[in-house]
């Protein structure tokens, strides 16, 4: 999977299934504990994207856990996303 901006990125991630989209979320509280609550209660922990955010412009969006799996981490690095993590590191 290729990619040339985070749009991009998202879209790969998207397509590998671990992206997770919330729309409306207020930006004081509930966008950080949501992003605990994620990291702790799913395996593995999908990336989060925020969209229409209470209280910021139509377009402010934000995207958390973005290399929270190896999957992830092997598609930042343009490495392939069929790695473990073992060899993640190896490579």
């Amino acid at each position: 999977m290729d990619y040339q901006n985070l749009r991009g990125w998202i879209a790969a991630v998207d397509e590998l299934g671990e992206l997770e989209r919330l729309a409306g979320v207020d930006s004081d509280l509930e966008l950080a504990t949501i992003t605990e609550l994620v990291l702790r209660e799913r395996r593995p922990p999908p990336a989060v994207l925020f969209d229409d955010i209470a209280g910021f412009p139509t377009g402010y969006r934000v995207v958390t856990g973005l290399s929270n799996t190896p999957r992830r981490t092997a598609l930042t690095l343009r490495l392939p996303t069929d790695l473990d993590t073992r060899g993640l590191i190896q490579a």
